[in-house]
């Protein structure tokens, strides 16, 4: 893990309502990081109504009070496998695991946050790029 965080911006959810579909419309996902490389960042984080979903092609977790939390599966979000390891080696470690969705406010309060993918290592978010919401700042 890297010793120090990485930068990310959030933006408004404008893609599909099937994020769960790994498909070839990856348009929203190249125009979002785009607008993140542009501002510093490494990665745009999604916020639909709101909510967190995930990374452009990363999920996100969120700690709080000691578990780690991420949005729920369905049709919101496409869930990783590098996802589907960390709730395993949640559960065998014994850290509480909540799939449970967090608003864009909510962020201030997390302790850490951290986005997965396969192709890349497991980073914490860092206050690099923005003061607020946690260590990450919207898109304007």
């Amino acid at each position: 893990m890297r010793e120090k965080g990485v930068g990310a911006i959030l933006v408004p959810e404008f893609r599909w309502s099937r994020c769960d579909i790994k498909a070839i419309v990856l348009l929203g996902s190249v125009l979002a990081i785009q607008q993140a490389k542009e501002k510093g960042a490494e990665e745009a984080i999604f916020v639909r109504d709101g909510f967190v979903t995930e990374g452009t092609h990363t999920n996100v977790f969120a700690v709080f009070n000691g578990h780690l939390q991420s949005h729920p599966s369905g049709n919101c979000i496409l869930p990783g496998v590098t996802r589907s390891v960390v709730q395993e080696l949640c559960r065998k470690i014994g850290i509480a695991f909540h799939e449970q969705a967090f608003r864009e406010d909510e962020l201030d309060r997390a302790s850490e946050i951290i986005i997965t993918g396969t192709n890349k290592e497991t980073p914490r978010l860092s206050a690099s790029t923005g003061d607020s919401p946690a260590r990450a700042r919207r898109a304007r």
